[in-house]
């Protein structure tokens, strides 16, 4: 009987001790102990640079010469190394003799061009760095491989 009483109580310690515990832990993941979100705020365009209507604006980088394999994003944008190509990639251009790049996607290549850099407005989707450097006035594309 003693020994029946010892088990039952034992049983009775660890079923509270279990209980406790699974308390305790949604406790810890329920509690507001994390730190707080630190939102970046967007860049300010410098004085005098006019603002789109969603808040961005851009600025000239300098005239480059890229090279890389010719990608597309998930949004089946042109891009080579960090930069971006417009869609107009030709119209903007002084060369009409420019190929199609949608072919040459997956080639390495060398373009030269005017790159800018597009800094997003705050309600504005900019992947993760708030910009987006884009290519302009595209003076010639060259195959490397």
């Amino acid at each position: 009987m003693k020994t029946l009483l010892s088990l039952l109580f034992t049983w009775l310690l660890l079923a509270n001790n279990c209980a406790n515990r699974s308390q305790s832990t949604q406790q810890e993941q329920t509690n507001d102990n994390f730190p707080p979100l630190i939102e970046k705020e967007a860049a300010k365009p410098p004085k005098g640079v006019e603002t789109n209507e969603m808040g961005g604006w851009e600025e000239f980088e300098g005239n480059r010469v890229l090279k890389g394999k010719l990608y597309t994003s998930k949004g089946a944008i042109l891009g080579i190394a960090d930069v971006f190509i417009t869609e107009d990639y030709k119209s903007d251009s002084n060369n009409a003799q420019l190929p199609d790049l949608r072919s040459l996607v997956g080639k390495a290549l060398e373009i030269k061009g005017d790159v800018y850099i597009y800094h997003c407005g705050p309600a504005e989707q900019c992947l993760t760095q708030g910009f987006m450097k884009w290519l302009r006035n595209v003076e010639y594309i060259k195959v490397i491989e």
